[in-house]
């Protein structure tokens, strides 16, 4: 008996886990690193606002997984599009690194936009999580 508790229990685990190398931001959104200078966001599963969701998810991985400062700027490196890491979604990439850029970085004039070059700072990021949460 205890034998089948401890197999069922641990498939129970294992298919509740994240893939490995994810990390879900503080609204759920997931990154990975597709690089040492690249990361992938795709927003979380029923996202109603896909550009607040992937810069949130920028932001929040920079910080707790790069460790970017709140003042430094978070860049699209690529605009969306079908994602590398999650198979089948919609993702946008980032770089925190301004000499990977494929064009000379340029100031963000909408949320929504997502062009390659523009950036946000890791604090603006985290304020889109906030204002999201509803906090």
């Amino acid at each position: 008996m205890k034998k089948a508790l401890v197999v069922a229990l641990f498939g129970f685990t294992a298919a509740c886990s994240v893939e490995p190398g994810y990390l879900g931001s503080v609204l759920g959104d997931q990154a990975v690193a597709l690089n040492e200078d690249v990361f992938e966001v795709s927003p979380r599963n029923g996202s109603t606002n896909f550009s607040w969701d992937v810069w949130c998810g920028a932001s929040d991985y920079a910080r707790r997984e790069l460790k970017a400062d709140w003042q430094d700027p978070v860049y699209v490196y690529r605009e969306r599009g079908p994602g590398v890491a999650a198979a089948s979604r919609e993702t946008v990439h980032f770089t925190l690194n301004e000499q990977s850029l494929p064009v000379p970085a340029s100031v963000m004039t909408s949320v929504d936009e997502l062009a390659v070059g523009q950036f946000m700072t890791v604090r603006d990021g985290g304020k889109l999580c906030d204002q999201w949460a509803g906090r």
